[in-house]
């Protein structure tokens, strides 16, 4: 990437429509997110509470996950089972 003075960088700024400004403070602050998860990832991983780190999540298995077919389970709720289960177990 080419370097780019303050004052090339303002400008490109200033140019911006408030859709794509919007658009480029997301994408900073998702940015800014993953840095500092990296470096909480990297400092669980040497004080050993974590044994590894999973990958990141794609655009690709939000979509999959998003296209799930969702079971419709009839009576009472899973939670209220799981409830009910562990109070007979005592």
């Amino acid at each position: 990437m080419a370097a780019v003075t303050r004052e090339q960088l303002h400008a490109i700024i200033d140019d911006l429509t408030e859709g794509h400004l919007e658009d480029a403070r997301e994408a900073l602050s998702r940015i800014s997110e993953q840095v500092d998860r990296r470096a909480l990832d990297q400092q669980l991983l040497a004080a050993g509470v974590l044994v590894s780190v999973p990958p990141p999540i794609t655009d690709e298995f939000r979509r999959e996950f998003r296209e799930l077919t969702r079971l419709d389970i009839p009576d009472e709720p899973v939670s209220q089972t799981i409830i009910e289960d562990r109070r007979a177990r005592g």
